[in-house]
């Protein structure tokens, strides 16, 4: 049975002791040239937890605690907000009339847009295990930025 107490005691010992070194992690984040201010950063660590940052109005971001070591990233951009429907009189001014004097309306919904001049970054970047985005955090002050191909 003692061997069980030292194998505890070594567990809660690493847990206080072993712990990984944090840093700060801030950046810009850019597609062909261009901010991209609507999008979230998510840094997927050594320790399988992940940091998240939305994007200021520069492309920003800052995330603090994040441990040291290897690091996936993943971006994954707002999806485009969606116009709201016409209130119910509105609609129906909207009404078209066959020859044959058939009513039709257009019930599909409305379409996502986004934001004039908001560039689209590729979809597959949104998971980190597909976006090829990775980098060593070595320093406890770090700066990753990138400009999307």
């Amino acid at each position: 049975m003692r061997p069980f107490h030292l194998l505890g005691l070594a567990v809660i010992a690493c847990s206080l002791g072993c712990g990984y070194s944090t840093a700060r992690v801030h950046g810009t984040v850019k597609h062909k040239g261009e901010l991209v201010t609507d999008a979230t950063i998510m840094l997927l660590t050594i320790d399988n937890q992940v940091y998240r940052a939305d994007l200021d109005g520069s492309g920003s971001y800052v995330i603090e605690g994040v441990p040291q070591g290897s690091v996936r990233v993943a971006i994954q951009q707002a999806l485009p907000a969606v116009a709201p429907r016409p209130d119910p009189p509105a609609f129906q001014r909207d009404r078209k009339t066959t020859d044959s004097g058939e009513v039709i309306t257009d019930d599909r919904p409305p379409r996502a847009t986004s934001p004039p001049g908001t560039p689209r970054i590729p979809e597959n970047l949104a998971d980190a295990a597909k976006s090829g985005l990775s980098f060593e955090l070595n320093k406890p002050d770090f700066e990753w930025s990138i400009d999307i191909p």
